[in-house]
């Protein structure tokens, strides 16, 4: 059999079909949820608290062969793309070779995926990371998650692009000498960091 993970395009069927035991991928997410080339910065960007890693057997659609094993992963609130896909990487490592012994010597069956539950993901782009300050603090925050090292969250201000290194919303709202943020439209910076946000955000 052949075996693929991340691989970022489409195999045609003549080689998905070419092995005796077809062609197995490896995809981070709980499928069918998450289908397509960004599953875990879907999954962190959409404040997840959990997510998976499926192994299933490739046909001609795009993350929607029959399963073969699933594991659940739960996700970390500090947890960003690095650190998701590193703990993804490693339960799938562990899981691979038992699989496919299963598979091979038909202990494990190939279950068809729910199609009613499925969900899609897209490609990112650099212009995606653009920080939308309307948007609340938790939100800007999973998008600073989702989207590390790459494409980075960024804004502009004084007619400059700001790439946003590190952040944390304040669960609290506190604005240690700053005073009330009432009389500051989002996006405004306060002394000492604070950018705001619907909540406030601490940037670096």
């Amino acid at each position: 059999m052949f075996v693929v993970v991340a691989y970022g395009k489409i195999l045609p069927s003549e080689v998905i079909n070419l092995p005796q035991y077809k062609t197995v991928n490896v995809h981070f997410s709980a499928l069918p949820k998450y289908r397509g080339p960004s599953p875990i910065q879907a999954a962190l960007l959409n404040g997840d608290e959990h997510t998976g890693t499926s192994i299933f057997v490739l046909d001609e659609n795009v993350d929607a062969g029959p399963l073969l094993a699933q594991e659940i992963v739960g996700i970390d609130p500090s947890d960003n793309y690095f650190t998701l896909s590193d703990k993804l990487a490693k339960k799938s490592a562990a899981m691979i070779i038992p699989t496919l012994e299963g598979y091979v010597s038909g202990k494990i069956t190939p279950l068809p995926q729910d199609e009613a539950k499925a969900s899609f993901t897209k490609i990112i782009t650099k212009a995606e990371g653009k920080i939308d300050w309307q948007k609340s603090a938790s939100e800007i925050y999973n998008q600073f998650r989702a989207f590390f090292i790459w494409p980075g969250i960024w804004t502009i201000w004084n007619g400059k692009i700001v790439k946003i290194t590190d952040c944390l919303p304040d669960p609290d709202l506190r604005m240690g000498q700053s005073g009330s943020t009432d009389n500051y439209g989002c996006g405004t910076v306060l002394a000492g960091g604070w950018w705001l946000a619907g909540a406030i955000l601490f940037c670096k």
